[in-house]
């Protein structure tokens, strides 16, 4: 039976990764949560000494990597991880050859990371809202609190409901429910509501949550 299940879950990161891969490989591929410029939560990090400055940072679900060079370019040290290999080629080709650019890697945020460094903040941008079960979910809580140090700093960014249908009770009832998965492990600093998609004919909207890992 533990046989079965670990064949069932490899199967489907292979199906989730290829998804992605096959997405990330149409050189028009734009959905309707690519930004066009940097996030408010995420220069506002940056700004006010959330991510203090020259603190390395670990990314995960970088996409084309927008957001990671953005942090390099402020002096961190980044690495950038996305399940999609073709997301990481295209990242690589813009960002590249910038100096001290992102460190850009291809893996799963829930399986084994293809990382061995120890990280002072952590970001997610739409990646862990994409986490389906509570095994995935678990796993990739397990992956980040193996590389993000003690006390270390953690901005999440998760959609919560389409502008028309988003209310502030949906916005708490979103992190109350992301807090039942971190509180063990992080403490929440602050939140506020986000848009998260500037594209399409719906607006997607989220929150972003400041959290730091408990002592």
């Amino acid at each position: 039976m533990i046989g079965f299940l670990k064949g069932l879950r490899r199967r489907l990161t292979t199906d989730v990764r290829s998804n992605w891969s096959r997405q990330w490989a149409k050189d028009d591929y734009r959905p309707h949560w690519m930004i066009d410029a940097i996030p408010q939560p995420v220069e506002a990090a940056v700004s006010d000494g959330f991510f203090a400055p020259g603190c390395s940072i670990i990314e995960f679900g970088c996409g084309q990597g927008e957001i990671a060079a953005f942090f390099a370019d402020k002096g961190h040290r980044v690495v950038a991880l996305d399940i999609a290999p073709p997301a990481i080629e295209r990242a690589r080709r813009r960002y590249g050859d910038a100096p001290a650019s992102p460190h850009f890697l291809a893996g799963d945020v829930c399986r084994k990371l293809p990382i061995d460094d120890a990280f002072d903040c952590a970001f997610d941008r739409g990646c862990y809202h994409t986490l389906r079960s509570a095994t995935e979910r678990s796993a990739y809580l397990r992956n980040l609190l193996s590389i993000l140090k003690p006390s270390g700093r953690f901005l999440l960014l998760h959609k919560t409901a389409f502008r028309e249908e988003c209310t502030p009770e949906v916005e708490a009832r979103v992190r109350d429910e992301l807090m039942e998965d971190l509180e063990r492990h992080f403490s929440l600093i602050a939140w506020e509501g986000v848009q998260m998609s500037p594209h399409g004919e719906r607006v997607m909207m989220g929150i972003a949550m400041r959290l730091q890992r408990s002592a």
